[in-house]
């Protein structure tokens, strides 16, 4: 099999056996809120596969984020099990708080913390250089912490999953404020080219034939309201149109329907079908986990 895409589960799965072979593999994944229960299904499967430590670099934002530190921590079956267990019905997601919607700090700081801990010192030992995406809280602008870096890695990933007008609150790394990641990077393809990649597994949360439209009038204003008290520079990249369509292009590519000029293989996996990004219904959410671990195991034993 020569495709490019099918090369790159070739070389997945080859590293298990060679790992000091020549290629650089990366593991992409995409946030998207509870869709992110679809990527920890793919994460359980990586895990049963013995696959979460052959990457040589991790790139995630947002709720992509949470999956992959518990794949680098081994613990993809405790990280997935939140959503049903931790997150459903109105334990996470609280439309009546307007601009606290999404329950930021319980999930970090309880969840991830105390109630399904995560192994951050394994994160950290990993070999896997994890690149967790957030946006300046002044500006907008996209910069990243790793694994490596000194600090709180809970932290980290509460600023790249701190979603605008559903938490509106900047969280502190050491002297700088960060907010959610994905502003731009929900799918930073160009970072893995940038690192000299040469086969990327990206996981999204939205089907091949998806293609997200600008908000409608109303939807602006309304955000624009619960966004007021953030800096405006961050708001105006917000909810400027331009990151629909820098968006749109990374599916694009992402799905081989947009060629780019570098020598590197991707291979996607993808959902069937759109989740609700505030789904709450705990069977809705173990019903898109179990879709992504029986996509993923599908797709490695026909490569085998």
């Amino acid at each position: 099999m020569t495709k490019p895409e099918q090369i790159v589960l070739k070389r997945i799965l080859d590293r298990k056996k060679s790992p000091k072979d020549k290629n650089k593999l990366a593991l992409i994944i995409e946030g998207g809120g509870m869709r992110g229960s679809f990527s920890g299904g793919v994460m359980m499967a990586l895990e049963k596969l013995g696959l979460s430590d052959v990457f040589d670099y991790v790139y995630a934002s947002s709720s992509g984020s949470c999956a992959g530190a518990y794949l680098l921590s081994h613990q993809t079956n405790l990280g997935s099990s939140i959503y049903g267990e931790d997150l459903s019905g109105f334990k996470f997601i609280k439309p009546w708080r307007l601009n606290r919607a999404a329950d930021i700090d319980y999930l970090c700081d309880v969840v991830f913390r105390q109630k399904k801990k995560l192994n951050t010192r394994k994160v950290a030992k990993s070999k896997t250089i994890f690149k967790i995406f957030v946006a300046d809280a002044n500006n907008g602008k996209c910069t990243y912490y790793t694994n490596k870096d000194k600090v709180d890695l809970i932290e980290v990933i509460k600023a790249s999953c701190a979603l605008p007008a559903f938490y509106n609150k900047p969280v502190k790394i050491g002297p700088n404020e960060h907010m959610d990641g994905r502003i731009e990077k929900a799918i930073p393809i160009e970072d893995a080219i940038s690192d000299g990649c040469t086969d990327v597994l990206v996981v999204t949360t939205v089907p091949e034939e998806y293609s997200e439209a600008k908000d409608t009038i109303l939807v602006t204003w309304f955000k624009r309201i619960l966004m007021s008290k953030l800096p405006k520079l961050y708001r105006q990249k917000y909810l400027n149109i331009e990151k629909h369509n820098n968006y749109n292009e990374s599916l694009a590519v992402v799905f081989g329907r947009l060629k780019i000029h570098r020598k590197i293989n991707i291979y996607p996996i993808a959902p069937n079908y759109l989740l609700n990004k505030y789904e709450t219904r705990a069977r809705t959410l173990k019903e898109a986990i179990d879709h992504g671990y029986d996509k993923t195991i599908a797709a490695f034993t026909l490569e085998k």
